[in-house]
């Protein structure tokens, strides 16, 4: 994928929610080519939000949160939330800690054959499952928030509290 399609989908999904892979893309390229006026503030948002991402993750090309679906889910998923920024430095460091477990939790699950996974946080298992396969459909993109939120965010997640 070229850099600009995936900075284009991450335009989208932050002004449009996530999207089915890159399906639509040429209609957005559409709709915004005579004017767009959410320019400011998205350039401006998406500068708090890698901001944001650089303090918590100072090595991230060491991290799975390199990977573009892995990337897509934490920048959407910080997106939500780019009114707060910048966050307190307790904050920050418990999310940066919340991020790599759960990231070396991952990780751990994908080294194996799903058949053998044992995980007791169905947060991790969902998403584990929803980036292992087909990464870029929209359920899965929408399944992996959740359990990204659940996890690293502390917001509560309806699979893991009835599992």
């Amino acid at each position: 994928m070229l850099d600009h399609e995936y900075i284009s989908e991450l335009a989208i999904a932050y002004l449009h929610g996530p999207q089915n892979k890159k399906d639509r893309l040429d209609h957005y390229y559409q709709l915004y080519e005579e004017a767009f006026e959410d320019r400011e503030r998205i350039i401006s948002d998406f500068r708090k939000i890698t901001g944001e991402v650089q303090t918590l993750l100072p090595r991230l090309l060491s991290t799975r949160w390199r990977k573009k679906s892995d990337f897509y889910t934490l920048f959407l998923s910080l997106a939500l939330r780019v009114d707060e920024f910048p966050w307190a430095a307790d904050r920050r460091i418990e999310v940066s800690r919340r991020l790599m477990e759960f990231g070396e939790r991952i990780d751990a699950l994908l080294r194996i054959e799903e058949a053998d996974w044992v995980e007791r946080d169905q947060r991790v298992l969902t998403y584990a499952r929803n980036v292992a396969r087909a990464a870029s459909d929209r359920g899965n993109r929408v399944a992996r928030a959740e359990a990204f939120s659940g996890f690293v965010l502390g917001q509560p997640d309806a699979a893991a509290a009835a599992g």
